[in-house]
C-alpha cells in the first residue's frame, strides 16, 4: 500500500487503473463513456504490463452502454482486466453476467465496522451510528463520518418530526432547504429510514429504548411509535425508500419528491394521533 503505484491507485491517478462510473450529476453510465473507454484501450498500458478497468455500480449502465461494453468483454485487449462491482447482479444483462466470474462479498458486521473505524483512528463520536447506516460497507461508513451527517442528525430528525399538515410553510421550506443541499439528500433519507426502523421496533414491543439512535432521547420516538403503530412505521419507511428509488433511479424531481415525502410522513403521524384520540 505504500509504493508509488499503490499511492497512484488510491488517489485515482494511476494511468493503467481506469474507473467507469456515472458522471458527476448523472445517475447512469452512458454509452458515450463506454466509447471513450474503448478509445483509451487502443493504447498499450503506460506503466505496467496490464490494465485494470473498474466498472463501479455496473447495474447503473444504460442498456446501450451495457451492450457496448459487452463487445469488449467478449474480446478484451491483451493484458486488460475488467472488475465490475454490482449490488444487484440480476439487474445486469444476462449476456454481461455470463461473461463474468461472480465473487460475493459478505457485508461486515456493525461490531467489525466499529473496530475497523477505531483502528483507522476515528474518534468515538458517531462510530456506532455510521456502522449502523453503512450496510456492512467500511467505505460507506467512512463517507458517513466525513459527510457531517452525524453532527446534523438531531437537526434533521427534529425538523422532520416537527412537520404538521396545518402548517405547510415549514414543510415547503424544509423541502427547499434539502433541495439546495441535494448532495446530502441520499444520506439524510438513509438516516430517516434508520430512525423509523427504531420507532418500528418500539411500536412492536421490542423494548423501551432506541437501538441505532440509542444516544438520543427516546421520548419523541415512543410518542411517535404509539401514534403510528407498526403499520404506520412500515408505511413511513416504504415512503422514504420509494423516494430514494425515485431520485436515484428515475431522475425524479427532487424538490417535488421531497414535498410529497414530507407531506406523507406528516399525514401518517397526524392520522395516528387522531386515531389515538
Amino acid at each position: 500500500g505504500g509504493c508509488p503505484g499503490c499511492r497512484k491507485v488510491d488517489s485515482k491517478q494511476h494511468p493503467d487503473v481506469l474507473r467507469l462510473e456515472p458522471a458527476e450529476g448523472k445517475q447512469k453510465i452512458l454509452i458515450d463513456q463506454v466509447r471513450g473507454l474503448h478509445r483509451g484501450m487502443a493504447y498499450r498500458p503506460f506503466e505496467g504490463r496490464h490494465r485494470v478497468i473498474i466498472v463501479l455500480d455496473a447495474e447503473r449502465m444504460t442498456e446501450e452502454a451495457a451492450n457496448a461494453l459487452l463487445k469488449t468483454l467478449e474480446e478484451p485487449p491483451e493484458g486488460t482486466h475488467f472488475v465490475l462491482t454490482c449490488a444487484q447482479p440480476r439487474a445486469l444483462l444476462d449476456t454481461i453476467r455470463s461473461r463474468c466470474q461472480e465473487l460475493r462479498f459478505v457485508p461486515l458486521t456493525e461490531a467489525a465496522l466499529v473496530a475497523r473505524l477505531r483502528a483507522e483512528g476515528r474518534g468515538e463520536e458517531g462510530l456506532e451510528l455510521a456502522a449502523g447506516l453503512a450496510g456492512g460497507s467500511l467505505g460507506r461508513a467512512l463517507e458517513i463520518l466525513e459527510s457531517g451527517l452525524v453532527q446534523e442528525r438531531r437537526e434533521v430528525l427534529g425538523a422532520v418530526l416537527a412537520l404538521r399538515l396545518d402548517e405547510p410553510v415549514p414543510l415547503l421550506d424544509l423541502s427547499e432547504r434539502w433541495y439546495r443541499e441535494r448532495e446530502k439528500v441520499a444520506d439524510r433519507l438513509t438516516l430517516l429510514v434508520s430512525w423509523y426502523r427504531d420507532v418500528l421496533v418500539l411500536s412492536s414491543g421490542g423494548g423501551d429504548e432506541l437501538r441505532l439512535h440509542r444516544d438520543l432521547d427516546a421520548g419523541p420516538a415512543r410518542e411517535l411509535a404509539g401514534a403510528l403503530g407498526p403499520g404506520g412505521c412500515a408505511r413511513c419507511m416504504a415512503r422514504i425508500r420509494a423516494t430514494q428509488a425515485g431520485i436515484a433511479e428515475r431522475n425524479a424531481n427532487v424538490r417535488l419528491a421531497l414535498e410529497q415525502l414530507f407531506l406523507g410522513l406528516a399525514q401518517e403521524a397526524e392520522r395516528g394521533r387522531e386515531g389515538r384520540a
